[in-house]
């Protein structure tokens, strides 16, 4: 039997509010760097704890089973293949940038980390799909970043959910 994952839970445990908001550029993520090692705008898009939660009662909510009864909110888990694309591209663009060309370290390394690029890729195809925004954009120079405006889920809400259910004290976008 399929499960239908941690959304199940947002009927169930909380209930979060719809807003209206206008997709900008916003230039603090466009121009930063997610792996930075002195901490990165992108780190606060994570709560501590990293969206994992725990709940306890998770075979009376019909869950599937999870170690130690932590879940992740998926949209902590797609802002987190987000920002590791980014910082890849992000470096890969660095080197080339320098030097016009990948060292063959760099490029074993891009080789080694396929398997969780693959991953994130393919988890926010399905993640957009399943979401599936209906949002009618014009047709503009700016692809959709021009004020126009989304029905999307209250963030602060989920966030100050997920800070408060944390499972971990862990924080970072990145691992």
């Amino acid at each position: 039997m399929p499960y239908f994952g941690i959304h199940r839970s947002v009927g169930h445990l909380w209930s979060v509010p719809w807003n209206s908001v206008s997709f900008e550029v916003d230039e603090r993520y466009t121009t930063s760097n997610p792996g930075n090692p002195n901490g990165s705008i992108w780190d606060s898009l994570d709560p501590v704890g990293r969206g994992w939660i725990t709940v306890q009662d998770w075979q009376r909510r019909d869950f599937p089973p999870s170690s130690r009864n932590r879940y992740q909110v998926s949209m902590y888990h797609q802002l987190h293949c987000i920002a590791t694309l980014k910082m890849k591209f992000g470096n890969i663009y660095t080197a080339l940038s320098n030097t016009g060309r990948l060292e063959p370290q760099e490029v074993q390394a891009i080789s080694d980390e396929m398997g969780h690029t693959t991953h994130c890729l393919e988890y926010l195809r399905q993640s957009t799909m399943c979401a599936a925004d209906t949002t009618l954009e014009p047709f503009t120079p700016n692809l959709g970043l021009d004020g126009t405006k989304h029905k999307c889920r209250d963030w602060d809400t989920i966030y100050d959910i997920a800070t408060r259910l944390r499972a971990t004290d862990k924080s970072g976008i990145l691992d």
